[in-house]
């Protein structure tokens, strides 16, 4: 059990080194350039035929892609794997159900648990198979 006094100096060489962090990061962030950037949402969040609102759901996307017209392509690993999106973000189609695995998971045999790890794994396509999934190069 520490005491009060040990206590106060803790917390007063915690302030010290949080503070000379501080300065620190403002002085090696001091020059950098402010870029005109702006955070946009893009893609345009999805909207049901009933008007709710809704999110893209992204499964491990492996790749994307820059049309010569400017529409962008998004390939993952889930329900209609390639996603075709205008340049402003909006969804122009999608295409490719059954083209690629969706992906399991699956449990690891209690024989080959490591310590600290998952005991579960992402599988994609059937057992044995090496080109299967949407980084298999189809």
């Amino acid at each position: 059990m520490r005491t009060p006094q040990q206590l106060g100096i803790v917390v007063a060489l915690a302030l010290v080194t949080s503070q000379g962090v501080q300065t620190r990061f403002a002085q090696a962030t001091a020059d950098i350039p402010n870029l005109p950037y702006k955070l946009v949402e893009w893609p345009t969040p999805p909207t049901s035929a009933a008007g709710v609102p809704g999110a893209w759901n992204f499964i491990q996307v492996a790749s994307v892609a820059v049309t010569p017209r400017g529409s962008i392509l998004v390939l993952h690993r889930g329900a209609h794997p390639i996603i075709e999106f205008e340049s402003a973000g909006t969804f122009a189609r999608s295409w490719g159900d059954g083209m690629f695995s969706e992906g399991k998971v699956a449990a690891i045999p209690q024989a080959h648990w490591s310590a600290g790890k998952s005991h579960y794994s992402a599988v994609y396509g059937p057992a044995g198979c090496t080109s299967c999934g949407a980084r298999s190069g189809r």
